[in-house]
């Protein structure tokens, strides 16, 4: 008998700990999503970003032999409950799947980068003690001998 269970990764390293479990005999499952780059009004680059950023599912056996997913490059560990993995519900990761496989993430969505680009102005501001008209020499605070 097998369940569904969830493996956090390394910071952008979803597609590497999929590899690695993969790699270690377990199924996995990374919905991911494609975003599009706009620049000037012409199209840049697509991209995929995962869904779930810094979680993998992982088809999961009865026996202890998850433990060896704790080993795979890009591997934080596995969601626990307890002493064990923390069980999914199957028919969660079933929609999950059915919504991937139906095109319900592949929406593209468009950013505009152009204003990413473009440098800002920095305002100048006075230095430590200073002030930027002068005019604290000339109030009564501090009177003139």
């Amino acid at each position: 008998m097998s369940y569904w269970s969830v493996v956090y990764t390394d910071a952008a390293a979803e597609q590497v700990a999929r590899r690695g479990i993969e790699q270690r005999g377990f199924g996995c499952f990374l919905p991911h999503y494609r975003v599009a780059y706009w620049y000037g009004g012409q199209l840049w680059e697509v991209r995929e970003r995962p869904l779930l950023p810094r979680y993998v599912f992982v088809n999961l056996r009865e026996d202890p032999s998850w433990v060896a997913i704790n080993d795979a490059h890009g591997v934080q560990g596995v969601l626990m409950s307890g002493d064990a993995p923390a069980r999914i519900p199957s028919g969660q990761v079933a929609d999950l799947m059915l919504g991937y496989a139906s095109g319900a993430y592949n929406t593209i969505s468009v950013r505009d980068t152009v204003g990413r680009f473009r440098r800002r102005k920095r305002r100048r501001r006075p230095r430590h003690g200073r002030t930027a008209t002068g005019v604290a020499a000339n109030c009564m605070l501090f009177p003139q001998p």
